[in-house]
């Protein structure tokens, strides 16, 4: 019934791609911590499962589950403290699995892989970076040219069913595939793929962007559309700013590593 209408493209990818989820303690992405963690690998081509798995995990030293992020996923801290797992002790599994592979998520590129790229930072894994040499897609970018961007409308809109245990975050990750591989039929899906890889290996948060004629801008703030050189050189207490202290920066090490190449690059 459905499959008739998605005859004219189907992109074709040359790894696997792993889609991930994640459910968080709140919503401040330099503060929040996962408390559950949901990864599936593909092959996109002949949409073979290779693997998946799902985490509760309790996070390392003091944290608390905003009432308002409960209401979301139905997860408490009870729940996590007896169900959950340390990160540390599945990280090796999880950066296995998305070795040499792509990442798909649902409205995550800004979000789920910043917050586990901030939870590596935690552990002191300084040197795994989960944005270099692999693309970034994003079923929402794709969906939201086009039409309503729920992902519980989005799945029923292709598949015609109904999506059972939203906001649970392996149901999530399993209706994301389930959208993509309707999506890649339907659509001519590389714009978005690359728009989505450049945005997020740029700036994973979307604090800065780069604008229509190739200038690296902020994005939001006192500065928005400014060019991130400028700010640099006329009001450096901004990126002191932006690097925080103790650890807690307000930006991600890939935001602060492209200001400092933009930098570098005005600079010779």
């Amino acid at each position: 019934m459905y499959s008739n209408e998605y005859i004219y493209y189907d992109m074709e990818f040359n790894r696997n791609i792993v889609c991930f989820d994640v459910e968080t303690t709140g919503l401040n992405k330099a503060q929040c911590r996962i408390i559950q963690i949901a990864v599936v690998k593909f092959n996109p081509n002949t949409h073979e499962i290779l693997y998946q798995n799902s985490w509760y995990v309790k996070p390392t030293g003091v944290y608390d589950i905003d009432y308002s992020s409960t209401k979301v996923h139905g997860l408490t801290k009870e729940f996590i403290e007896e169900h959950g797992v340390p990160l540390a002790s599945i990280i090796p599994d999880i950066l296995e699995v998305m070795k040499d592979s792509d990442i798909l998520t649902y409205n995550g590129t800004s979000f789920d892989i910043a917050i586990l790229q901030k939870e590596l930072d935690r552990e002191g894994m300084y040197d795994v970076d989960l944005y270099e040499d692999r693309l970034f897609i994003d079923s929402f970018d794709i969906e939201k040219s086009f039409n309503s961007l729920k992902l519980v409308d989005v799945y029923k809109r292709y598949t015609g069913e109904e999506l059972d245990d939203a906001h649970n975050a392996f149901a999530d990750v399993m209706a994301t595939i389930e959208v993509f591989k309707y999506q890649k039929k339907k659509y001519d899906v590389s714009e978005s793929v690359n728009r989505t890889t450049t945005n997020t290996t740029t700036s994973p948060e979307g604090f800065i962007a780069y604008d229509e004629d190739g200038e690296l801008v902020f994005t939001g703030g006192k500065y928005k559309l400014r060019r991130v050189v400028d700010i640099c050189k006329n009001d450096p207490s901004y990126i002191k700013w932006m690097w925080g202290k103790n650890g807690d920066s307000v930006v991600s090490i890939r935001t602060k590593r492209s200001i400092e190449a933009a930098y570098r690059k005005e600079s010779l």
